[in-house]
């Protein structure tokens, strides 16, 4: 007898604090990438790089107290468009048997005997498949993972992600791992490894400044199928650009760098883009300088005054690195 236990590594932002859980990571032997991560590593192509009141209201009370569905705040005309996904879109298949749509305040969940999608009121989207499926187990797209990310860029490129605020990539690699149980060899157990396929993640910037915790990725199969995706990459604010531009002018001035702590003044950082998260229970969006200090290990972010900033948006305790 011969089983597959499958392994995946979970991509998180790196040192924000924050706690993410899928919400149709319903096969615990899966362990999806939720982000492309703040400051995690590039590869794949080596780039590099409506109304809110009452659907709201809605929203809030669908979810348990004070765990909700964020809704992007701070919008106009003038805002910075971000990319929504949804089914229509979408080359996940999630078959005809046992087909139902399930539709609440706070989401639209289709379902079949392949998989589930499911498209948030917010614009985060998520879709499973099966381990035991069809397009689970129809082989990786290729086993080259640079032709993965070019396949997953020309996908959510024509599907309408941004091009001008796509940063670059990295790639992650699921494996099934199984053995021969039947007695052959001896009775020894035999392992085998076999590639399931890449996920390819793809970050995104603004006028040239990472924004850690948008993402959109998938992954494809043999068929061309996508077998697993995921995508959050909401509107921003209209000041961000005015925001990234006094920033950087602050950035040329020693007053901006004395103003931090003494012992971080010479520290390299970096300008990012944070907002929160699909799920939690506050809404923001900013521009912050963030310094990384080894030793003790700990993440800080400084908002144009060179004042400490918490970026915290939910109450839960934080995610750890995988």
């Amino acid at each position: 007898m011969f089983k597959w236990a499958v392994r995946a590594l979970l991509l998180i932002p790196v040192g924000v604090a924050c706690s993410v859980e899928p919400p149709t990571a319903r096969h615990q032997q899966i362990q999806q990438p939720v982000s492309g991560g703040d400051g995690g590593s590039r590869g794949g192509d080596g780039t590099g790089r409506g109304p809110r009141t009452g659907r709201r209201a809605a929203a809030e009370a669908a979810l348990p107290s004070p765990f909700r569905v964020l809704m992007p705040e701070g919008q106009s005309s003038a805002q910075t468009a971000g990319f929504r996904q949804n089914l229509a879109k979408s080359k996940f298949r999630a078959g005809n048997i046992n087909y139902k749509v399930e539709e609440t305040p706070t989401l639209r969940r289709t379902q079949g005997d392949f998989g589930e999608y499911v498209e948030y009121i917010n614009g985060f989207v998520s879709s499973t498949t099966k381990p035991e499926a069809p397009p689970f187990n129809a082989g990786p797209f290729s086993y080259d993972p640079v032709a993965h990310t070019s396949r997953v860029l020309q996908y959510f490129k024509q599907a309408g992600l941004p091009q001008d605020q796509i940063e670059g990539t990295s790639v992650t690699t699921l494996m099934g791992e199984g053995g021969t149980t039947n007695g052959e060899h001896g009775g020894n157990t035999v392992l085998h490894k076999q590639l399931v396929g890449f996920s390819t993640v793809v970050n995104r910037a603004i006028a040239g400044v990472h924004v850690a915790e948008s993402f959109a990725w998938a992954m494809f199969n043999r068929d061309d199928d996508v077998v697993f995706e995921q995508v959050w990459w909401p509107d921003l604010p209209s000041d961000m650009l005015d925001q990234i531009a006094a920033f950087k002018a602050a950035l040329t001035k020693s007053e901006f760098r004395n103003a931090l702590p003494s012992h971080l003044q010479a520290v390299t950082g970096r300008l990012t883009i944070h907002h929160s998260m699909p799920t939690g229970d506050k809404w923001q969006a900013r521009v912050t300088y963030d310094i990384h200090e080894k030793a003790p290990e700990r993440h800080h972010y400084f908002d144009l005054s060179g004042a400490e900033v918490d970026l915290r948006w939910n109450s839960r305790p934080s995610a750890k690195k995988p």
